[in-house]
């Protein structure tokens, strides 16, 4: 053996882990990799691609989906490697073809992009040398293998793995995990160049491995077959399985804090969650495949079952299996049905397949907790409920990380675990999420309490008030104070906190959130009166904006009484300006008013008015005119309210409820605020909570663009030095669709985007504000002062500070600069400064949150004047012609790469004939879905041809060159329209796969 990568301490560690095999080595785990493995040779020898047969996509599908069940591989990549529509038929069971998926994947989500997959001959090529007894062929394989896009190290090394189980290890994040800085080994930056040296040794001069290759994916087969040498093992299925249990040390104290979780566990609780699962499991049983709504609604009832207080309450997986999560199941009841039936019935050796389909296709609600709960009441002793709290937990007293991605095998693994803590304290089944939530919690002083997450209302929290209700003395409250801080102080205090965290400051930064001011005290102000009873029966906190008092704004309120638990939105009494306020906005926009008074009578809300607000009565709300009736009450609520059973069973779950309802509610008391915008209240009604939208990333950004993420990270930086930007270069470089792309990225947190297109007749009164003409009583003309789009702009951004606001400005150099922007050229640069406007004689500034992005076509001679007046304000981003860009566009499009280098030559040729580069042609003329031979010469004739003779006025004689027939004949180009499309592959028809 050469010399030791590894120092002496790190072969210890591993020695001494290695002769404890209890602690890691599960021998049906070791069959069932070696097994995958034999499949794995064997579907590649049947397959016919080791003597010389190139392989499709399907079958490529099948070699990736056994190495699934081995590691924990990515889902996101697998479409760029395996194709879309090969991934989507064997991982979600589609049916149907190309241009089926095409248009169900845009109606979906919006997706436009569609992936061919690798190239066919290259991956077949490279499982071939991969294959090889030869390790120079292994090598070179390799290297292909990984620089195929979607593929990476752990298909690399899963090939490798698989078809050489005694020499190479699979390279992933857990058999990395020991190695990095923060694992168990610790391994150096020169013991990792080491490893790297070491792997390069193995393969003769003649092989030029790129570094790529060497470093993400030898260097780390180095170290495991130091591990491998060191610990000697008898194959890498052993080795890897292993290094699975070796990702991190467990905490001194895990052995103690499991202990003492187990203690913790009382024979009721397992009593109580025994006989509601024996009930769910006679439920799917007897209705298998076809559970009714309510069936399924009281089948999520009984996995939420468990011990609460000093009965039983329904809070064992909140907010998981209740409202929204549980609705979208229900809604779904079909396809919810048709997968019950399959985690029930399906073998479980292949669970681990099936679990990744659904993961995959995804189910609305399901996430993780769904299907292991169907899994651990069809089998508790082999199956447990898997949240990502849970294994969070289980990890902290095992070695090993969670799992980065919802895959069956990482399923799997996290099974294991859990059956592996059991049998280390010998706990039930029915208790393994008690056990594991215990393990993570912490207990709290009473002065940490106020603050901590809220886990819902027990029924003494009524009781207390109702007995407080008919004791209502000093005496009685100081015998019952710590029963009241328990009941009823803690969760209200928790539930202010956490809807101060989810939803008020995140929704508007301006709503009071202290409990010092939002939360009630439960002592009354009896004014001298000592017969007066001292306490108030009931507790209550609201959300108001911080200019105005409690009591003189509009509230979003809980409040807790004997007898129930409300919430809602109220104006009282002394609000009477900021109702004013909302009252003249509903007259005015009475189609804003019906969109938003649609949503909260369709969400329920019961409408209460009334002379005070503790004399509410309820009200007819059938129109937008009954509506404007309400609100002009003298005081008035829209509310909900829940029984004390009703709020018990919601548990946790309350809290999302009224998040939920909030959110509703919130887009009114926005209308109760001077020049709202009609924009920024549909905005709020359209918004949804986290889980709901993907947020625009700049990956994302160059994808759909087909730049470089670093294009998009320099316009970031650009934006930190000054917050205008102009995208600058000749016609047909797609400036306009990239700063829209863009716009829409930077506005995407509630924000807006708005644009404008410049030219010579624009001005000041229609950019910034201006006099415009209003028939007054008489007839005669009066005039108002109207603002302009950039005035408005800037008014919404000031009432949305957290949000940006984008004015993109097309073709900014076609309008006169100094004339439409006025002082505004100071403000752009001075943002902190204020300035009066000449026609309302208000001050006026930009607020930080508005970005200005500009488009400026580099041909027109105007951008020299242009230049010198903005220079100092906007940063300038080139935009050139690019033939890689059309290149992307064109493999998206399945369009002849010959059109790229027409493209390419045709610059060329005009920087020979004396073309400045602000005047080439741009690549987005040719970017067209309607590109063929006959559009080709459209373009050539109508866009291409006339921007030459504009060029060329002075010289006709050289425009002759770049007449189409003429050109191509003179470069020796041809568009090769006639080319054979990729194969269209369904990943099931081949003949080997019958």
């Amino acid at each position: 053996m050469p010399s030791s990568i590894l120092n002496p301490e790190q072969h210890q560690i591993l020695l001494e882990r290695a002769q404890d095999p209890g602690s890691w080595r599960d021998e049906p785990d070791l069959e069932r990799r070696r097994q995958v493995g034999q499949e794995f040779v064997q579907s590649v020898e049947r397959c016919g691609v080791l003597a010389g047969k190139k392989i499709d996509h399907g079958q490529l599908v099948e070699f990736v989906e056994l190495q699934w069940q081995i590691q924990n591989l990515n889902p996101v990549h697998m479409p760029k490697l395996l194709g879309s529509l090969a991934y989507k038929t064997h991982f979600a069971n589609f049916q149907g073809t190309k241009e089926d998926l095409k248009a169900e994947m845009s109606g979906e989500s919006g997706v436009k992009h569609f992936y061919e997959g690798a190239d066919m001959d290259v991956c077949s090529e490279a499982i071939r040398l991969i294959a090889s007894d030869s390790v120079d062929d292994q090598g070179r394989g390799a290297s292909l293998m990984f620089h195929l896009d979607g593929a990476g190290s752990a298909i690399t090394s899963g090939f490798l793995h698989l078809l050489h189980p005694g020499h190479y290890g699979l390279v992933n994040s857990p058999t990395r995990a020991p190695f990095q800085n923060d694992g168990l080994l610790n391994v150096s930056s020169a013991q990792r160049k080491t490893a790297r040296d070491r792997a390069a040794t193995w393969f003769s001069e003649t092989v030029d491995l790129s570094s790529d290759t060497l470093g993400k994916v030898f260097r780390w087969e180095a170290l495991l077959r130091e591990v491998f040498e060191i610990c000697g093992f008898e194959d890498y299925p052993t080795l890897d399985q292993f290094l699975w249990t070796l990702s991190t040390e467990p905490a001194p104290d895990s052995d103690d804090r499991l202990r003492k979780a187990v203690s913790e566990i009382e024979l009721e609780n397992t009593q109580i969650r025994r006989a509601a699962e024996t009930k769910a499991r006679h439920l799917i049983k007897n209705n298998l495949g076809s559970l009714s709504a309510v069936q399924l609604s009281e089948l999520f009832t009984l996995i939420n079952t468990c011990k609460a207080g000093k009965g039983v309450g329904y809070v064992r997986f909140s907010p998981a299996f209740v409202g929204h999560n549980a609705n979208q199941l229900i809604d779904n009841l079909d396809e919810t049905n048709e997968w019950i039936e399959k985690l029930w019935t399906t073998a479980d050796e292949d669970i681990s397949t099936l679990l990744s389909h659904l993961w995959t296709k995804g189910l609305a609600g399901a996430g993780q907790s769904f299907p292991s709960a169907i899994l651990y009441l069809r089998n508790p002793e082999e199956y447990a409920v898997w949240t990502s709290n849970l294994e969070k937990a289980l990890y902290s007293v095992l070695s090993g990380t969670p799992a980065k991605f919802k895959t069956g095998f990482n399923y799997l693994q996290y099974c294991k675990g859990v059956r592996q803590l059991r049998e280390k304290e010998n706990f039930p089944p029915e208790m393994h999420d008690f056990v594991l939530s215990l393990l993570i919690s912490k207990k709290k002083s009473d002065s940490e309490q106020a603050t901590s997450e809220f886990a819902g209302f027990s029924g003494d929290a009524f009781k207390f008030l109702s007995d407080l209700e008919r004791n209502n003395s000093v005496s009685w409250f100081g015998d019952n104070k710590q029963r009241y801080e328990q009941t009823v102080s803690q969760p209200i205090r928790a539930l202010l906190a956490d809807l101060s965290k989810d939803f008020a400051t995140p929704r508007d930064p301006e709503l009071e959130t202290s409990p010092k001011k939002c939360l009630a005290r439960i002592n009354r102000n009896t004014f001298g009166n000592k017969e007066a009873a001292p306490y108030n029966t009931f507790l209550w906190f609201a959300f108001f904006r911080k200019q105005f008092s409690r009591t003189t704004d509009g509230q979003l309120f809980v409040i807790i009484s004997p007898d129930r638990l409300k919430y809602g939105l109220c104006f009282g009494e002394d609000a009477g300006e900021v109702r004013g306020t909302l009252v003249q906005t509903v007259r005015n926009q009475e189609l804003l008013v019906e969109s938003v008074l649609n949503s909260l009578k369709s969400a329920g809300f019961e409408f209460r008015s009334g002379e005070d607000i503790k004399s509410l009565r309820q009200a007819e709300i059938n129109s937008v005119a009954d509506f404007a009736s309400f609100v002009q009450a003298t005081a008035f609520e829209l509310r909900r309210k829940l029984s004390p059973q009703e709020v018990v069973e919601r548990g946790v779950s309350l809290k999302n409820d009224i998040a939920e309802d909030f959110q509703l509610l919130y887009p009114l008391l926005r209308m109760a605020t001077p020049d709202v915008s009609p924009g920024e209240v549909v905005k709020l009604q359209e918004a949804t909570d986290d889980n709901e939208t993907e947020k625009i990333t700049i990956g994302q950004l160059a994808e759909k663009t087909h730049l470089e993420e670093g294009f998009f990270e320099k316009l970031d930086l650009c934006l930190k030095d000054k917050r205008q930007l102009i995208f600058v270069g000749p016609p047909g470089t797609g400036k306009t669709f990239v700063a829209k792309q863009y716009a829409n990225y930077l506005a995407q947190y509630g924000g807006d985007v708005r644009t404008v297109q410049f030219h010579p007749s624009y001005a000041y009164e229609d950019f910034i504000e201006g006099l415009r003409p209003v028939p007054s009583k008489t007839g005669a003309a009066t005039f108002e002062v109207e603002a302009g789009i950039f005035k408005r702009l800037c008014d919404d951004a000031r009432a949305s500070p957290k949000s940006t606001y984008v004015l993109l400005i097309d073709e900014i150099n076609r309008g006169n600069i100094p004339r439409i922007f006025g002082e505004l050229m100071f403000l752009l640069e001075h943002r902190d400064e204020k300035t009066e406007l000449p026609y309302s004689k208000k001050p006026f500034s930009i607020p930080k949150n508005v970005v200005v992005l500009g488009t400026m076509n580099s041909s027109d001679r105007s951008i020299a004047l242009m230049d010198l007046a903005l220079r100092r304000r906007f940063h300038f981003m080139q935009m050139e012609p690019r033939k890689e860009v059309l290149l992307a566009w064109i493999e998206e499009n399945h369009k002849p790469k010959s059109v790229a280098e027409i493209f390419d030559r045709l610059n060329v040729s005009l920087r020979d004939a004396g073309v400045e580069e602000d005047r080439l042609v741009g690549h987005a003329h040719f970017m067209s879905v309607h590109l063929d031979e006959d559009f080709m010469s459209l373009i050539w004739e109508a866009t291409i041809m006339p921007l030459l003779k504009e060029y060329f006025f002075a010289e006709p004689e050289k425009l002759k060159q770049f007449e189409l027939e003429q050109f191509m004949s003179a470069t020796g180009l041809t568009a090769t329209f006639d080319e054979e499309e990729p194969e269209d592959v369904d990943g099931l028809d081949t003949e080997d796969n019958q």
